[in-house]
């Protein structure tokens, strides 16, 4: 597994769309047999967050784990144990009136006022997509009768599903001294989550208006978990980020009847583990535009070049567990490193890696885009067959 000791993004024009066929024209039969045979397989990426996980619900296998049981703070992603708590309460029907204490939380918010009356089927849309920390408290003060309550139903429930590198000291995940999880509980905790239809329904919805009454305002929410936006297949699940949690994530996905799910924790952006542990998981690199985002909602969002800054040029570098420097390009899902990675800064129009390097004897051989490149031990050289 490589994994990145240091790693920094270089970006070119974005939203192009690309698909990278890894099973490209061979060369003439008779060069083709004296090459061995390559490595396509999709490697997994480097994780420039602290913790990672993909998991497989079809098979129930784990596809790849960093740091999986790694205790961490994980802003927002508490809410999946609150909507559980309130899913398994019920009564989704049932109204409860907004308390100042919801009402003055802070951070995000649906904007909540005091007074204000609603169902708590309204305030879960409140909680999974604009991720209110005042809809949080509100549902944890409806179903636990205090929000202090409620929070030791947290943590007993969080016991029960079997985490043990998980505690909650508030139903929302702003920071705070003693409130962590592991990937793998948030695993846990999502698992027990999607059992309920209505918990799958309002984690996809991206957009959700709740009208105004003689009882409370109107609330338009938009679901601020941004691959649901812009990354083929995703079907929801919930974000967060604090100052101390970094950007987090715990994203569904599906091709057909595959489903996987990918969690991360302390990421420093939005997108790039996440796009790269779902490119992994597909063995697909095609990306696609969020040109069907409308208008009215871009300002709502994030700006449109943070939605996908994906470009078949743009590659991470960094070190490998052994120290040696690699260049992982995005676009492919491949590795370039030494002795491969110095002759490509040399030479213009190799095109970019279409396998991994392997070594047969005393030559390696990567192959790329426009040629095959081989390196012959002995001698130090390379040569190419086009």
């Amino acid at each position: 597994m490589i994994q990145a000791a240091a790693a920094s993004v270089r970006r070119v024009p974005l939203f192009v769309t690309l698909v990278l066929a890894c099973l490209a024209a061979w060369p003439s039969a008779g060069a083709q047999a004296a090459l061995p045979v390559l490595d396509l397989t999709y490697p997994p990426p480097p994780i420039l967050g602290h913790a990672a996980l993909v998991y497989d619900e079809g098979t129930r296998r784990t596809l790849f784990a960093v740091n999986q049981d790694t205790p961490l703070p994980m802003a927002s992603t508490t809410k999946l144990m609150t909507a559980l708590l309130v899913l398994e309460h019920g009564d989704l029907a049932g109204t409860t009136v907004i308390s100042a204490n919801a009402a003055t939380v802070g951070g995000s918010t649906m904007n909540l006022y005091a007074g204000e009356v609603l169902t708590r089927r309204d305030l879960l849309y409140g909680l999974l997509l604009p991720s209110g920390n005042d809809a949080a408290v509100a549902l944890a003060e409806s179903v636990g009768g205090t929000e202090q309550h409620f929070v030791a139903m947290m943590n007993a429930r969080c016991a029960r599903l079997g985490c043990t590198h998980t505690h909650f000291t508030s139903p929302h995940g702003l920071d705070m001294p003693g409130h962590y999880a592991s990937a793998r509980d948030l695993l846990r905790i999502l698992l027990a989550d999607l059992h309920y239809a209505t918990f799958r329904a309002i984690m996809g919805t991206r957009t959700y208006y709740i009208p105004p009454s003689s009882q409370n305002n109107a609330h338009a929410l938009v679901n601020v978990n941004e691959p649901l936006w812009w990354y083929p297949g995703v079907i929801g699940a919930k974000p967060g980020n604090t100052t101390n949690a970094g950007f987090c994530d715990v994203v569904v996905a599906r091709r057909g009847k595959r489903e996987v799910i990918v969690v991360t924790l302390g990421m420093p952006d939005r997108y790039t583990d996440v796009r790269d542990l779902l490119n992994f998981s597909f063995s697909d690199f095609t990306w696609h535009s969020p040109e069907s985002i409308p208008a009215s909602l871009e300002n709502q969002l994030y700006p449109r070049d943070t939605f996908s800054l994906d470009s078949p040029y743009d590659y991470l570098i960094g070190k490998d567990a052994g120290g040696r420097p690699y260049r992982y390009y995005i676009g492919t899902g491949y590795y370039v490193q030494e002795p491969f990675l110095g002759y490509l800064d040399g030479h213009d129009g190799l095109g970019l890696p279409t396998s991994q390097a392997v070594t047969s004897g005393d030559v390696a051989t990567q192959r790329f885009g426009k040629t095959v490149l081989l390196y012959h031990g002995q001698t130090a050289t390379f040569s190419q067959v086009h």
